[in-house]
C-alpha cells in the first residue's frame, strides 16, 4: 500500500494563521483604556463608570440585559466626514458609498444616506435591502460577480449611477436585464498587476479581470461594443484592513497606469474612477498613526496622470461602521489554567466571529484603583479557537462584573448566527434621544421561531 503524506503547506498554514491570531489579539494598553475619551469614540470614564455618549454602561445593561450591541450614529457620522473632507481637498467630485456587506443594521444605513453616503451593493438581496431603506439610483453602485437574473433587472430599474462588471458573462447577462433608451452607466473591474502579496485582490483571483492576462481588454471590449451598456468608469479594490500609505499609493498607482493605458488605446475617457475600499476601521487606522489626509494626497497625485478630473468613488466598509459600535456584556465565569487567567464573557462568537483580522478590545465597565494584571478574554461556547483577546492588562475581574469590547460594527451582525448562545439586544444611541432598540428579546424569538420552529424565552 502506497503511504500518503499530507500536502506540506497544511500544517503550515495552520501554524500561519494561529500566529497571526496570537498577534492580533492584543489588548489596549492601560494608558489608552483610562484615556479612552481621547479617541474621539464617544467612551469616557466619569466618576470611575464607562459611559457611552453620556450614557452609563451599568444603567444600559441593568435596563436592557446582557449581552448588549450598541451603534453609536454620532460616530457613523463622524466617520463619513472625516473621509469626504480629507478626499474632497483634493477632488472636486467625491462619492462615498458604504459597502452594506460590512452590516445591514437599518438605523446605521439610514444615518449614512441621511449623512449624504451613497450604498455600494453585491446582490438583489442588498439592493432590496438599500431600496427598502430609501436609496434611489444616484445614491447606487451596483457590485457583484455572477449576477443573478433578479439582480441584474432590479439594478437596470433602480439605474444606480454606476455598476460594476468583471466578468463577460455578467456583462452578457446585464445586456438581457437592460430596456428603453437609455444605457446603463458600468465600470470594468480590474486587477492590475503587483507583487504585493497583502492586497485583497490579485492576479488569477475569483475578483477582477486581470489586466495582465487579457480577460480585462476582452470585459472592456465586450462593454464597448454594447448598445445598452456605457462605459463610464474603472474600478479597483484591491486593498483589505490597509493602514499602510504606501500600500495604498501603490495600489492606486496600479489602477491609474491601467486607466491611462485603456485612455489612450480605446480613445475613451473615464468619468469615474472607484478605488473599492479595505481601509481599517478608523480607531485602528489613527491608532497606528496613519493619517486619511495623507492617502487623499497619495490618490490625487497617482490620479493625476490621467490629465483630467474624475469623480472620485469610494466604497468604504469597515472605516465607516466598525468602530461605531461597542458590545456591553458580562463575565459569567473566571478561571486559573497554567498561569492565564480567562474571563469567560457572555458575549462570543454568535456575533464576534473568531477571525485573525477581527479584533474586539475590552475595556472594564468600572476602574476602582486595584492593580491590573494579565487576562485573556473568550467565549462561552465549547471551541478553543473562539478567543476574544488573548493578552489585555485588565483590573481583577469577577462573575457578574462587566466588560466593554470595542470595534464590534462591522462583520458581525452580518455574520450572526442562532448558534450556542443568544444574540444581543441591539441598540442605537443618538445625541439626547432615549436608546432606539433595534433587535430585542420579541425579535430573537421570531427569529428562532422562523427558523427552528421552537419558541424560547430571551
Amino acid at each position: 500500500m502506497t503511504e500518503t503524506t499530507p500536502a506540506p503547506t497544511t500544517v503550515g498554514a495552520r501554524d500561519e494563521r494561529a500566529d497571526r491570531l496570537r498577534e492580533r489579539l492584543v489588548g489596549l494598553a492601560r494608558g489608552e483604556i483610562t484615556g479612552i475619551a481621547g479617541m474621539d469614540l464617544g467612551l469616557d470614564y466619569r466618576d470611575g463608570s464607562l459611559r457611552l455618549r453620556g450614557h452609563r454602561a451599568d444603567d444600559l445593561l441593568d435596563r436592557y440585559g446582557s449581552p448588549l450591541l450598541v451603534f453609536d450614529a454620532e460616530r457613523v457620522r463622524s466617520n463619513a466626514r472625516a473621509l469626504r473632507e480629507a478626499f474632497g481637498r483634493h477632488f472636486s467630485d467625491v462619492r462615498l458609498c458604504y459597502a452594506m456587506k460590512a452590516c445591514y443594521v437599518g438605523p446605521v444605513l439610514r444615518t449614512l444616506l441621511e449623512e449624504g453616503v451613497g450604498l455600494e451593493t453585491m446582490s438583489d438581496l442588498e439592493l432590496q435591502l438599500a431600496q427598502a431603506h430609501g436609496a434611489r439610483g444616484p445614491d447606487l453602485c451596483s457590485n457583484g460577480i455572477g449576477r443573478s437574473d433578479a439582480y441584474n433587472r432590479r439594478t437596470a430599474a433602480a439605474s444606480p449611477f454606476l455598476t460594476v462588471v468583471d466578468a463577460e458573462s455578467d456583462v452578457a447577462a446585464l445586456e438581457r436585464a437592460v430596456s428603453g433608451p437609455d444605457r446603463l452607466p458600468v465600470a470594468v473591474r480590474v486587477t492590475p498587476p503587483s507583487r504585493d502579496s497583502g492586497l485583497f485582490d490579485r492576479s488569477g483571483s475569483k475578483l477582477g479581470a486581470d489586466h495582465s492576462g487579457g480577460s480585462f481588454d476582452r470585459v472592456l471590449q465586450r462593454c464597448l461594443a454594447s448598445d445598452r451598456l456605457q462605459v463610464a468608469g474603472l474600478h479597483a479594490h484591491q486593498l483589505t484592513h490597509c493602514a499602510d500609505l504606501e500600500q495604498f499609493r501603490s495600489a492606486v498607482r496600479a489602477l491609474a497606469a491601467v486607466a491611462v493605458d485603456a485612455e489612450h488605446r480605446y480613445g475613451i475617457r473615464f468619468t469615474y474612477v472607484d478605488i473599492g475600499g479595505g481601509l481599517e476601521s478608523r480607531f485602528l487606522f489613527e491608532r497606528a498613526g496613519a493619517r486619511i489626509e495623507d492617502f487623499a494626497a497619495a490618490a490625487a497625485k497617482e490620479l493625476a496622470v490621467l490629465g483630467h478630473e474624475v469623480t472620485l468613488v469610494l466604497e468604504p466598509g469597515r472605516w465607516l461602521v466598525a468602530d461605531a459600535a461597542t458590545v456591553l456584556c458580562t463575565v459569567s465565569g473566571v478561571k486559573h489554567n497554567s498561569g492565564r487567567e480567562w474571563v469567560i464573557a457572555d458575549a462570543g462568537a454568535s456575533l464576534l466571529i473568531p477571525l485573525p483580522e477581527l479584533v474586539y478590545h475590552p475595556l472594564p465597565v468600572r476602574l476602582d484603583g486595584r492593580p491590573w494584571r494579565p487576562t485573556a478574554v473568550g467565549d462561552q461556547t465549547c471551541d478553543a479557537q473562539n478567543v476574544l483577546c488573548q493578552d489585555a492588562e485588565l483590573p481583577p475581574l469577577e462573575t457578574g462584573d462587566r466588560l466593554a469590547l470595542l470595534n464590534c460594527g462591522a462583520y458581525t451582525t452580518v455574520f450572526s448566527s442562532a448558534w450556542g448562545h443568544r444574540l444581543p439586544t441591539t441598540l442605537l444611541v443618538d445625541g439626547d434621544r432615549p436608546p432606539e432598540v433595534v433587535f430585542g428579546p420579541e425579535q430573537q424569538s421570531a427569529f428562532w421561531q422562523a427558523l427552528h420552529g421552537v419558541d424560547l424565552t430571551f
